[in-house]
């Protein structure tokens, strides 16, 4: 299951003595089936408005959503940026009350439960009432139950916010395994490191606009710089003073790079990888968001 956003704009009123204020003006894009895409943007920019407006929460100005093939809220898993839950329910309470609504057996939610919780290092007690939990045990709550019924699309609003580095570490690991597990994955974040690490695609929106909609690699790779990465079972450093060193590899400039392969070619120099330098992809944004 994917959706198409098609012309949307979005204009939320203030008040009378205040201007409006413009979301989208006309957002186009299509989600790609089996890939992860993330969803960047500055906070404020309208990340969580198109998510409500995906779901029906919110009403577009102009334009539409179209599911394909059609809209089954039961293959649909979602993680809100700020998860509010019932707070006399327990964790466990919360994802059985959220399985059974997606149809699922209760012997089908306690295998769930006792799976996940292992693969997540969910290290509190499910018991606990939601009211009494902190952040980070909330997000995990919010998190289990939004894919407790193995959704074909799973749409997270910021999932990793008030997670501590191992908390993060894993759910990034299980958005992942997810994914190959068949789930499309929506994931909005405006941490660009987070979804230059797990996800294919990206969609990036500034000042109400898209500014690009494609494939990761495809973008880094569009800003190929003019120096290289060498990696071989003998450093060549001695010969050729390197750029930059990063453990086993070594960097140069490209004028450099038949000369280099020639000496380690004399020299039976084994060579193990050899890769283009990329800029960082958070420089790329920046400079996308400059152009705009």
């Amino acid at each position: 299951m994917i959706f198409e956003v098609q012309n949307i704009a979005k204009k939320f009123k203030s008040d009378l003595l205040k201007s409006s204020h413009q979301v989208y003006t006309d957002l186009s894009f299509r989600l790609e089936e089996g890939k992860i895409t993330g969803f960047l943007g500055l906070n404020g920019q309208g990340k969580t408005t198109l998510i409500k407006i995906l779901f029906g929460f919110l009403k577009a100005d102009k334009g539409k959503v179209s599911w394909i093939p059609n809209k089954d809220m039961k293959k649909v898993g979602y993680l809100p940026e700020r998860p509010i839950f019932y707070p006399e329910m327990s964790g466990n309470e919360f994802i059985c009350f959220m399985g059974t609504l997606n149809g699922l057996q209760k012997h089908e939610i306690k295998e769930f439960i006792k799976r996940e919780i292992t693969v997540l290092g969910v290290d509190f007690d499910l018991n606990i009432k939601i009211k009494e939990m902190s952040k980070g045990m909330v997000q995990k709550v919010g998190f289990l139950s939004s894919y407790v019924n193995h959704p074909k699309l799973l749409i997270l609003d910021e999932p990793l916010s008030g997670l501590d580095p191992l908390s993060r570490r894993l759910l990034k690991n299980k958005i992942k395994d997810l994914n190959d597990s068949g789930s499309t994955v929506f994931f909005s974040s405006h941490i660009v490191t987070d979804v230059e690490e797990i996800c294919q695609n990206i969609l990036i929106i500034n000042s109400s606009e898209k500014v690009y909609d494609g494939s990761i690699k495809q973008l880094q790779k569009s800003y190929v710089t003019d120096e290289f990465w060498l990696k071989a079972d003998t450093m060549v450093t001695k010969e050729y003073a390197p750029l930059e060193i990063k453990g086993e590899e070594v960097k140069y400039k490209n004028t450099q790079k038949h000369e280099i392969l020639q000496y380690m070619q004399n020299n039976n120099i084994e060579l193990n990888q050899l890769r283009p330098h990329l800029i960082d992809l958070e420089q790329i944004i920046l400079n996308l968001r400059v152009k705009k």
